[in-house]
C-alpha cells in the first residue's frame, strides 16, 4: 500500500466483505486510524468475522516524518469496541504480545488490537517502496482471485 491515508481499514473490510473465505489482517498505525475513524464504526456496522484489524501505535506520522498524532487523548481500543468491533485490546509488553496474538487470531472478527510500540529516533521517513502503484494493484487483485 501506498500512501493510504487513513483507508487501509476500509480496504480491509472491502476484501474481507468480497472474500468472506478469507482471513483479513489489517496492519494499521495510530495515525491512519486517526485519519478515518469513520472506517471504525463501518467495520462495526458489517461485522465481518474474518477481519481482525492490528494498530500499531507509536504516537507518530512515523512514515511521513514523525508528525506527532493524539493517540495518547484516545484509546483507539475503547473506540473500536464503542463501533461494534466484536473484541478489542491493548498491549504495552512483548510478553502480553505473545499471548495475545494467537488469542486474536482465533477470535471472530471483527477484532482489533492496539499494540503500543516506542517511536523510532527522529529522522527521515524510511524508504519508499519499490513497486509501482499499478504493480501493486495487479498484484493485490491475483491475490485476491480477480482478474488483473
Amino acid at each position: 500500500m501506498i500512501g493510504s491515508m487513513g483507508l487501509a481499514a476500509s480496504i480491509g473490510l472491502g476484501v474481507a466483505l468480497t472474500r468472506p473465505d478469507r482471513r483479513v489482517l489489517v496492519l494499521d498505525g495510530d495515525g491512519n486510524v486517526l485519519m478515518n475513524p469513520g472506517a471504525l464504526a463501518s467495520i462495526g456496522a458489517a461485522a465481518p468475522p474474518n477481519l481482525h484489524h492490528v494498530c500499531f501505535d507509536n504516537g507518530a506520522h512515523a512514515s511521513t516524518g514523525g508528525q506527532r498524532t493524539i493517540s495518547d487523548h484516545v484509546r483507539l481500543e475503547e473506540v473500536a469496541r464503542a463501533c461494534g468491533y466484536r473484541w478489542s485490546g491493548r498491549v504495552e509488553t512483548p510478553e502480553a504480545l505473545a499471548a495475545e496474538v494467537p488469542a486474536l487470531l482465533g477470535r471472530e472478527g471483527p477484532a482489533f488490537l492496539l499494540i503500543r510500540i516506542a517511536l523510532g529516533p527522529p529522522g527521515p521517513p524510511g524508504p519508499r517502496i519499490p513497486h509501482a502503484p499499478e504493480a501493486m494493484t495487479a498484484r493485490l487483485r491475483r491475490a485476491l482471485g480477480a482478474a488483473a
